[in-house]
């Protein structure tokens, strides 16, 4: 059974949500996203996914690694946060959602990021919560097949 993701009591402030995932390791020339399986039904408009490679994004993703999060996240995990500091791909997706009336765009934003965690990919860095999980982690924390974005944390 599909989840409601209708927002009943959802007032349009014009402000919009703002999205950023990592998929650390993750191979962009194997992503395969399925509508059924990933319960994606597009990109969501506003949203990019664009891949990162090092030594070209070196700075990018060592800045993001770096300061105060990255000894978060170390501190946390250090054997997970040493995989995403070795890793030499990140597939990202971020972007400031545009249709935020229900919350099929989260759905499919999750859907997008579990596609590329069965990439390969070592971990997700996830900005909102601040969190790096295990691609493990990822599909069994927040991707559960069935369940609405909200009841997955």
């Amino acid at each position: 059974m599909e989840p409601n993701l209708e927002r009943p009591y959802y007032q349009d402030t014009g402000r919009r949500p703002y999205l950023y995932y990592a998929a650390i390791g993750g191979e962009a020339e194997e992503l395969h996203v399925s509508r059924s399986r990933h319960h994606v039904e597009e990109m969501p408009l506003g949203l990019n996914l664009i891949s990162l490679q090092r030594p070209e994004h070196s700075e990018y993703i060592d800045r993001l690694l770096g300061g105060t999060l990255g000894k978060i996240l170390e501190e946390r995990d250090h054997t997970l946060y040493e995989a995403a500091k070795a890793a030499q791909s990140w597939l990202v997706l971020q972007g400031e959602v545009q249709n935020d009336g229900a919350l099929d765009y989260l759905r499919s934003a999750v859907g997008f990021v579990q596609a590329a965690v069965e990439t390969g990919a070592v971990a997700v860095l996830d900005l909102q919560t601040l969190e790096l999980y295990s691609g493990k982690g990822w599909t069994e924390q927040v991707f559960v097949p069935g369940s609405a974005p909200a009841s997955t944390r």
